[in-house]
C-alpha cells in the first residue's frame, strides 16, 4: 500500500484561497470548500472522472468556461499541483478508510458547509443521469448534500441546524462511495 498523499498545510490551502479568489476568477471559481466538496463528488461518484474533464469546473464552477491566466508556467504548475494533491488526499482517503474523511468545513463553519455541499453538488454535473438515480433510489443520501443551502448561497436553515446538517454529510458520503466503488 503506497503512503498517502500528503495533506495540504494551512499556508498551501491559504495560497490556493487566494489563487481562487483573485480579481481575474473571483466571480466564476470555486472557493476552497467548494472545491472540497467538488472533488469529493469526482472521486466518490458513479464513475472515473480525469482531470482533463474536471479541471475547468474548478476555475468555473458555472459552466467551465474561464481559464485562468497564471503568472507563467512555474505558477500554473503550482497552482495545479495544490488541486491535485487535494484531489490525490481525498482519493487516498477513500480508497482506504473513506471513515476518516473529515470535511474541510468542519474547522470552518456554516458558510463552509454550504459551500462545500454546493460544490458536491457541482461535480454531480458530470455524470447528471446517475446521480438522478441515486438521488431517487437513496434521497436520504441526498438530504445532506442538498438541504442546508439554495442556488445562491442563502441557508435554508436555522442557525445551529447547518453544521448539524453537515454532521450527516460524512455517513453519507461513505454509503456512496461504497455503492459505487465497484462500478469505478
Amino acid at each position: 500500500m503506497s503512503a498517502p498523499t500528503r495533506r495540504l498545510s494551512p499556508a498551501e490551502l491559504e495560497e490556493l484561497g487566494r489563487f481562487l479568489a483573485s480579481a481575474q476568477l473571483q466571480a466564476t471559481a470555486m472557493s476552497v470548500p467548494m472545491l472540497e466538496g467538488f472533488l469529493t463528488a469526482v472521486v466518490v461518484g458513479p464513475r472515473q472522472v480525469m482531470p482533463k474533464e474536471w479541471l475547468a469546473w474548478v476555475w468555473d464552477w458555472r459552466d467551465a468556461r474561464v481559464a485562468p491566466d497564471f503568472d507563467d508556467d512555474d505558477h500554473a504548475e503550482r497552482v495545479v499541483a495544490l488541486v491535485m494533491r487535494l484531489f490525490d488526499r481525498i482519493e487516498d482517503i477513500f480508497l482506504k478508510r473513506a471513515d476518516a474523511f473529515e470535511p474541510i468545513f468542519t474547522r470552518r463553519g456554516e458558510r463552509a458547509v454550504i459551500e462545500w455541499c454546493e460544490g458536491f453538488l457541482v461535480g454531480t454535473r458530470l455524470s447528471p443521469d446517475k446521480w438522478a438515480e441515486m438521488w431517487d433510489e437513496c434521497p436520504d443520501l441526498a438530504a445532506p448534500l442538498t438541504r442546508p443551502g439554495t442556488d445562491e448561497g442563502r441557508a435554508t436553515l436555522r442557525d445551529g441546524e447547518v453544521m448539524l446538517w453537515g454532521k450527516l454529510v460524512p455517513p453519507a458520503l461513505v454509503a456512496i462511495h461504497e455503492i459505487w466503488f465497484d462500478l469505478r
